[in-house]
């Protein structure tokens, strides 16, 4: 009923991976100093749980959250650009969004080289009747158990939604104030599922097929000194941006099955403190990443493609020494079913091999990933190829909240609350808009694969 989203335009790297188990610690260059992944997992007890699901704002909770543990989670995210928390979601959710994803696994007609199954805007499958609302995930009492549908076909849109997810990032990590007006909305979502595909996208960050939210703060955001009012101290950042940069988006990825990188492989590497190296922008421009584009953007996928030696995913032969840096400070976490890794937009992050040992060929390991942003980010201005700018191309350049009063909901409120207006919209959304957007979609895409066939590249969707 929905077709693909959003076209995945990269560029395949081949190379025979051996995870080994010295992939779980990272060495950092600049402190010399080991960074295990314990020191990096957080556990969420049920209560707290219950208290982010009640959104009555933890300030309001001290007894239940430890200032102490708060500012040690904040002070691991500001510094390594992730943590993981263990207890976020309950265990009933966890196994409802488990089975929506086999049933995607299972109904998916064919694997890209990357992924046995690819699957963007999940969260809009089986939408809501426009006369009703989504349940929210459970919170192990009772009566929200009674609220909760059996059916795991709307988990993906419960869990981004309505899970204690956005609530833990916007109060947590970005320390809004429950009544000061910011809001959160998923900008992307996407479950993914690894076989034994021989492909592997390398070291990278998201980039605008992804994450189609600009790097710069918007025009109205900024004072008279042309500075952002919500500028970050970044003291590393070229100067040309250091006063337009906004607060970074942050994606939540979910381990939806237990994945032993020892045994299987098949998780997801990390660089911890990439958003703010000194290498950065070195890696930005060799493979066109969003920093280093123009504020007004590209006019086209072929005048973008053209300006960078490289693409999204081959870092690894346009740049050997990058990569080998990054690889020499990766981390892998030992993933167990229902943790959440809550990762700053800018980590660098690449896909791992299964080793050929693995059983994930007929049970592939599955993961969902959202990524929010607060409403007044704004979209990537001139060549993006998201549903709501092919849907009415009017809408590039502007915030995500102007986009969703305008032409609606493609990028649905998760905080404060969801919004019951939006859901009902999610209907015409699917039946209507998206099919719009699609078919416009794929005569730019077909001319974007007729670029890379005569570079002699690989495109695939």
């Amino acid at each position: 009923m929905l077709l693909e989203l959003l076209a995945v335009l990269m560029i395949l790297c081949f190379s025979n991976i051996q995870v080994q188990s010295s992939v779980t610690a990272v060495q950092n260059s600049d402190s010399e100093q080991h960074i295990n992944e314990e020191d990096l997992i957080f556990y969420l007890s049920s209560e707290q749980r219950e208290s982010l699901l009640r959104k009555s704002g933890i300030l309001s909770e001290e007894d239940i959250f430890d200032a102490t543990w708060l500012s040690q989670i904040r002070q691991t995210y500001k510094e390594y650009g992730l943590v993981l928390i263990r207890g976020l979601l309950d265990p009933r959710t966890i196994q409802r969004l488990a089975q929506a994803g086999d049933s995607l696994v299972h109904r998916s007609s064919s694997s890209i080289k990357t992924f046995r199954t690819l699957q963007f805007g999940p969260m809009f499958l089986y939408p809501p009747p426009p006369s009703s609302s989504s349940a929210t995930c459970s919170n192990d009492d009772d009566e929200d158990k009674k609220k909760q549908p059996t059916n795991f076909r709307t988990a993906f849109r419960d869990v981004a939604l309505h899970s204690a997810i956005p609530t833990f990032i916007a109060q947590i990590l970005l320390q809004f104030n429950y009544t000061s007006g910011h809001n959160l909305r998923v900008v992307n979502d996407v479950f993914l599922a690894k076989g034994h595909e021989q492909g592997y996208c390398g070291w990278h960050v998201d980039d605008l097929h992804f994450w189609p939210t600009s790097f710069f703060a918007a025009d109205e955001e900024r004072t008279e000194d042309n500075s952002s009012k919500d500028d970050i101290d970044d003291s590393t950042l070229q100067p040309a941006m250091r006063t337009t940069r906004r607060l970074d988006g942050v994606n939540a990825w979910i381990a939806m099955d237990d994945i032993d990188i020892l045994s299987n492989g098949g998780g997801m590497a990390l660089v911890p403190k990439s958003h703010v190296a000194e290498w950065r922008y070195d890696a930005y421009n060799t493979i066109g990443s969003l920093p280093v584009h123009p504020s007004d953007g590209f006019t086209s996928a072929e005048h973008m493609f053209r300006s960078f030696p490289a693409t999204t995913c081959d870092l690894a032969s346009a740049s050997p020494d990058l990569n080998a840096l990054m690889d020499n400070e990766a981390l892998v976490f030992h993933y167990k079913k229902g943790d959440v890794l809550l990762v700053n937009r800018w980590i660098w992050h690449k896909s791992i091999p299964l080793s050929q040992s693995s059983a994930a060929a007929e049970h592939p390991l599955k993961r969902y990933s959202i990524r929010y942003e607060e409403g007044k980010a704004t979209l990537v201005k001139g060549f993006a190829t998201h549903p709501s700018v092919m849907y009415n191309a009017d809408n590039s350049g502007k915030s995500l909240d102007n986009v969703c009063e305008t032409s609606g909901p493609f990028f649905p409120r998760a905080y404060p609350s969801a919004d019951d207006a939006e859901m009902s919209q999610f209907q015409d959304l699917v039946d209507h808009k998206f099919l719009i957007a699609d078919a416009r979609k794929k005569v730019i895409m077909d001319e974007a694969r007729k670029y890379f066939f005569a570079r002699g590249q690989y495109y695939t969707i």
